[in-house]
């Protein structure tokens, strides 16, 4: 066999060889900018079938006027429409595209029924979670309506794109039942098993 011959074969990988680098070979292919906004897309929709009807979910907070140390409070949200939103590319290996969903929500809250908290304060709500329930299910207890934009942050991590954030726009702070209900109790309130059906808006 000549010399060249013989640098053909060594040079050459045997079955094993490729199989090893073939796996080491990534399954996936990034995503284009097109698909990542096409997926957001995809979200805003979800977002918008979501909050079509009015969601209840609960707050929990601590609370030291209240008999058990907390307080909890029945809150509903439902989109009036005209949304908008954007995503934009960054400078970042780990969320290269964040983006937003702009939303005015109607906000009904059942104050009227409350058993903690008096009027000289904006927390107000109920000793137990049963009890907020119960109010939650009786219609006339939701006797305060609010109307407020809502500004869902997001960024694209790991291939998908992750819920970031529930800011109130007016206030530039978080919307603390929301973030609550989606699982980031922010410092302040706490996740409930009750609001699972919120999580669905979390990822994509």
């Amino acid at each position: 066999m000549l010399n060249s011959d013989l640098a053909l074969v060594s040079e050459a990988p045997n079955e094993a060889t490729q199989s090893i680098f073939a796996s080491a070979e990534p399954k996936t292919v990034a995503a284009t900018a097109e698909e990542v906004v096409a997926r957001f897309e995809r979200m805003v929709k979800k977002y918008q079938q979501f909050f079509s009807e009015p969601r209840l979910c609960y707050n929990k907070q601590k609370f030291s006027r209240s008999p058990t140390g907390f307080i909890y409070a029945p809150a509903k949200y439902m989109a009036l429409g005209n949304e908008s939103y954007d995503v934009k590319t960054t400078d970042s290996l780990i969320s290269p595209y964040t983006g937003y969903i702009l939303m005015t929500l109607k906000e009904w809250r059942a104050k009227k029924c409350r058993n903690v908290g008096t009027g000289t304060t904006s927390i107000v709500g109920f000793d137990t979670l049963d009890a907020a329930k119960e109010a939650a299910a009786n219609e006339s207890c939701f006797d305060e309506e609010y109307i407020e934009q809502v500004r869902f942050n997001f960024a694209f991590q790991r291939g998908k794109w992750v819920w970031k954030s529930a800011i109130r726009t007016k206030y530039n702070n978080e919307q603390i039942y929301i973030s609550s209900a989606l699982g980031d109790g922010v410092g302040v309130g706490y996740p409930l098993e009750d609001n699972k059906d919120w999580l669905v808006l979390v990822e994509e």
